[in-house]
């Protein structure tokens, strides 16, 4: 999925890690990798954060492009950041849990 959208959207994921550096965070997934020789390589995998990142940049492209009366970018655009965070929730309980009181702080408002 962040292959797909570091293709289709480069922008969104420079957007999301200007932010993550502006607060001094990086992504903490590492991935190790052996080859034949035992050389290890280490590659640095988005985490949840960057990828919630990501995913609201894709909103506000989405936002963006509707505006404009871009329909078929912004429907693509949004449909990829929910299907982002759709994934997110699968696999994170904390974080369906994080977007309903952050949802539930916004209702309040």
């Amino acid at each position: 999925l962040s292959n797909r959208v570091a293709k289709a959207y480069p922008s969104a994921l420079r957007e999301a890690n200007q932010l993550m550096q502006g607060e001094g965070y990086q992504s903490q997934q590492l991935l190790g990798i052996i080859d034949q020789d035992g050389k290890v390589t280490i590659e640095r995998l988005p985490d949840v954060r960057q990828l919630d990142l990501v995913s609201r940049q894709l909103n506000e492209m989405s936002a963006n492009a509707k505006k404009a009366g871009n329909k078929n970018e912004a429907r693509v655009t949004g449909n990829l950041s929910k299907e982002i965070r759709t994934i997110l929730k699968d696999i994170n309980p904390d974080y369906s849990s994080a977007l309903s009181v952050a949802r539930q702080q916004c209702d309040q408002r």
